[in-house]
């Protein structure tokens, strides 16, 4: 008898399923552990990425998480002539054999950090050749969720680049790249607010391109200024640019600059969030451990705010945090902003106000279409409703999932690993490649905390 449930007749197959590997979920009280945190990979990405552009400095980057992105990055620097290396957290490259300009696109096109190549290239030889990038296709529904490119190139044309397409493949080039003024309000989807998922890209293109540009001053209006903007800042005043920056502008330019450099990528603020999320759903103290405590909280202060409203305890002892479930929590309404709580925290944060004490709204100004796990979650009887860029949450008693659960993007795969640990029964999840690919040993510590979960192969 087959005992795992079926894909739904009206469900289109994801690409993903075609892989046979599920996840078989059963219902778990969790326990107490402690959680080692993982360096953010959109941070070291874009550092990977600078080391390109800086081929005179020799850069090692600690702290680089054991992901996809990093072991692929490492692939293609080397196959475009680097030399370079990743183990046990550290990054060192040698990019002053570097060539070739044309990125795999067979490479490429499996992770999303591979877009911000682009710009380092150019930046290097004046011309660069990019086929697509990978990662979480939360874009537009009418561009078929299709993450956007057109602001990353957008962005290049005001630095002196032409663009032009060739078949599938996309030409950049720059006979010179020069400092200029850039309004992050034009990646805008409301005018005079930076609302939208197109002034993050753009913002860190920006500051990529503006690496390379030994005259002038690059002047970027009405920034992106989260974490991993801010740690690429960091990074460029290590290494001895002139950068200054609030959040109505930054302005970078060229100085002296070392030899080489060390840099300790910044904690993954993701990372932490969702198991705090996980630590108040289910009701347990963790531990979260190797934070670097002093870069990442502040970039948390949106979200540790919302904590505090709520109810969910935590504290800092030495160089970790302490966060305990338990104590009952106050539903509110959250708005996701570029300025305030992370969009990719969105999916986390509809865990927590499913256990709340009431109705709430969670309101999505950053990805209009991060909306893609209400189907699935609705698969455990939760009660969820859009009304256009919100969703409606009621605290809701889960059922048993008769179909398979397929996770669409990394963040909601997180959620519904959640719900899946709670819902009645064994529950089946597809698409957990996502898991792999944006936290380190997600399934691992899990399991530490005593989670029932099985990898099986299945022909669907």
């Amino acid at each position: 008898m087959d005992i795992l449930p079926t894909l739904a007749v009206n469900e289109k197959p994801q690409k993903a399923l075609l892989n046979q590997e599920l996840l078989v979920v059963k219902k778990t009280k969790l326990s107490n552990c402690n959680i080692d945190i993982s360096g953010y990979r959109h941070s070291s990405n874009l550092l990977i990425a600078a080391t390109i552009i800086l081929p005179s400095i020799s850069i090692t980057l600690h702290n680089v998480p054991n992901l996809l992105d990093t072991t692929l990055l490492v692939e293609i620097m080397q196959i475009l002539g680097a030399s370079c290396s990743y183990h046990n957290k550290v990054f060192s490259a040698d990019t002053n054999m570097l060539s070739d300009h044309k990125i795999p696109k067979d490479l490429s096109e499996q992770i999303h950090g591979s877009l911000y190549l682009m710009p380092a290239l150019l930046a290097r030889f004046g011309k660069c050749v990019f086929g697509k990038s990978g990662g979480c296709q939360i874009g537009s529904q009418t561009q078929g969720y299709e993450r956007p490119v057109e602001h990353v190139l957008d962005v290049m044309i005001n630095f002196g680049a032409s663009v032009k397409y060739l078949g599938d493949e996309i030409v950049v080039e720059a006979a010179k790249l020069n400092a200029t003024t850039i309004d992050m309000n034009n990646y805008a989807y409301i005018d005079d607010q930076v609302m939208g998922p197109l002034t993050s890209g753009a913002t860190k293109t920006a500051i990529l391109l503006a690496l390379s540009i030994e005259e002038g001053v690059t002047v970027i209006l009405n920034p992106f200024l989260k974490s991993e903007t801010i740690d690429l800042l960091r990074f460029a005043k290590l290494l001895g640019f002139k950068v200054d920056y609030d959040s109505s502008k930054i302005e970078i330019s060229y100085d002296n600059l070392p030899s080489n450099l060390d840099y300790k990528v910044i904690s993954d603020p993701s990372e932490i969030i969702t198991y705090m999320c996980i630590a108040g759903y289910h009701e347990i103290e963790l531990c979260l451990t190797n934070i670097t405590l002093e870069r990442t909280w502040p970039i948390l202060t949106p979200e540790l705010g919302l904590f505090n409203k709520i109810g969910l305890d935590y504290r800092i002892d030495s160089h970790n945090v302490i966060v305990k479930g338990g104590a009952e929590l106050v539903a509110v309404d959250i708005e996701i902003t570029p300025y305030g709580i992370c969009t990719d925290h969105h999916p986390l944060l509809v865990a927590l106000m499913l256990k709340a004490n009431g109705a709430s709204k969670i309101t999505e100004h950053v990805w209009y279409d991060r909306f893609n796990y209400i189907t699935e979650a609705e698969k455990f009887c939760v009660s969820l409703k859009r009304d256009e860029n919100s969703v409606s949450i009621l605290p809701s008693k889960l059922c048993h999932a008769q179909e398979i659960i397929v996770c669409p993007d990394l963040r909601a795969a997180a959620l519904l690993m959640i719900l899946a640990l709670d819902a009645p029964g064994s529950n089946v999840l597809a698409n957990s490649h996502h898991l792999n690919r944006g936290y380190v040993n997600f399934v691992s510590n899990l399991k530490k905390m005593n989670a029932h979960i099985e990898m099986v192969n299945k022909g669907l």
